[in-house]
């Protein structure tokens, strides 16, 4: 694969500098890229790698050091980056070709044209897989399940029974959706486990990290809205309802029918009550700890979180304790002389 330096600018809308000519061959870090790749350069902070930088173009704002250097001048590098990358790199395995005779398929499962179905994996019966959609080897797909279009399910992933897929979800491995939700009704010192009858539905554009749980509902659906983002290690619980185009880190919680708002960021390792809502545009940092709702455009922090410039004024406090319980001691022990002294008066 490669393209010229042209083509790149086009396909990203950045401008080209220097750069007429430059044929592009992949991609590299700025520390090591070689000759016929181009790298990126986001924060100012590391320019000072331009100096020995061997690649043949740089992606980056208009910085007075690439003059004369061949480049894409982009408002957005990283994303700008993004689009390159993609070019260069799929970032996937490569997908098995056709359906592989030692696949498990239900006699009444559908198939649709160009579906792909590795070796070992599971597609139960009455399950739907859609137009183009690769199932790799060793991955499960439950009874009355339906994937969508072009979707993309790693090896180890499970899909349960009754789950719906749109288009363009990927699925990374031992990723479990439709897991049984955490619901248990008391009786005598014991506990009754309560069917979880509902679904989980995935919106198109949705991928979903290595390891992720996501509960089925226990009575409605679990939903994830179109364009999400989840990272690793990520449980969302029972009845969750999460919006369009959110993005979440690695290692965090969403306890059962807590609602989550469009375009939603949040850090990794946070941590949220139920039944709570998460407004639009609302910003969460890492280890957060969320104990009620949150505005719409709100940013927190803490645990428990709170608005983010207000945390910041508790944590720099906190940071200086020591030197304040001292001050504190000294005013107590003069308070107190002064007091002796009054009395021996």
């Amino acid at each position: 694969m490669e393209k010229t330096l042209a083509e790149l600018a086009k396909l990203t809308g950045a401008e080209l500098r220097n750069g007429e000519g430059v044929v592009i061959k992949g991609i590299g870090e700025i520390s090591s890229a070689g000759p016929d790749q181009i790298t990126f350069l986001e924060n100012i902070k590391y320019k000072h790698w331009l100096k020995d930088c061997k690649a043949a173009a740089v992606i980056s704002r208009e910085l007075s050091d690439l003059a004369g250097r061949p480049a894409l001048i982009s408002d957005d590098p990283y994303l700008a980056f993004a689009k390159v990358t993609a070019v260069f790199y799929y970032g996937g395995l490569a997908a098995p070709t056709g359906v592989d005779k030692r696949a498990t398929i239900a006699a009444d499962a559908v198939l649709g044209q160009g579906a792909v179905v590795g070796a070992g994996a599971v597609i139960g019966a009455r399950a739907e897989i859609g137009r183009g959609t690769v199932v790799h080897p060793l991955a499960f797909v439950g009874e009355d399940s339906r994937l969508g279009q072009d979707c993309l399910i790693y090896p180890g992933a499970v899909i349960r029974e009754r789950c719906y897929l749109s288009d363009r979800v990927i699925v990374h491995p031992n990723a479990v959706i439709g897991s049984d939700g955490f619901g248990y009704a008391p009786e005598k010192k014991k506990w009754r486990k309560i069917p979880q009858s509902g679904r989980v539905v995935i919106e198109d554009d949705v991928e979903i990290g290595a390891g992720v749980c996501i509960d089925r509902g226990a009575i409605g659906d679990t939903v994830v809205g179109r364009g999400s983002k989840l990272d690793n290690l990520i449980q969302v619980a029972h009845n969750v309802k999460i919006g369009e185009d959110c993005a979440f880190a690695a290692q965090s919680g969403f306890s059962g029918s807590s609602q989550i708002g469009d375009r939603v960021t949040m850090g990794g390792q946070v941590g949220m009550v139920g039944h709570i809502t998460i407004g639009d545009d609302a910003m969460i940092a890492a280890q957060s700890g969320v104990a009620k709702s949150v505005p719409d455009k709100t940013a927190v922090f803490g645990s428990p979180a709170r608005p983010m410039s207000e945390a910041r004024r508790i944590n720099a406090l906190l940071g200086r304790l020591p030197e304040l319980f001292e001050r504190l001691q000294e005013l107590e022990d003069g308070f107190d002389a002064g007091k002796d002294k009054k009395k021996d008066d």
